[in-house]
């Protein structure tokens, strides 16, 4: 979804240290239950990580996680039009 992209693009941009839930929905303009809800998901799916600080839920990317998301979506570029190879065109 359109929410959890941009999540996750805020996440990734935030680096390591990431950020609170609160600053997060922010950010991203997604807040409440909406925002536990996106969050939830990308932790299921491996690409986010929730950790308590004192009162604080920071959130944080599974870089390792996005990059093989990232790698696996690239490996299928122009497969329907024979291949797996990157041509030019794909390159931008």
């Amino acid at each position: 979804s359109e929410a959890r992209l941009s999540i996750l693009r805020r996440l990734v941009r935030a680096g390591p240290e990431g950020l609170t839930i609160g600053a997060l929905g922010e950010d991203v303009g997604v807040t409440g239950s909406v925002l536990t809800h996106h969050v939830k998901q990308l932790v299921s799916a491996g690409l986010v990580e929730q950790r308590r600080d004192g009162r604080r839920i920071l959130c944080t990317v599974v870089i390792a996680e996005v990059e093989a998301l990232s790698a696996f979506l690239i490996s299928e570029c122009c497969a329907d039009r024979g291949g797996h190879s990157l041509p030019d065109i794909c390159h931008g």
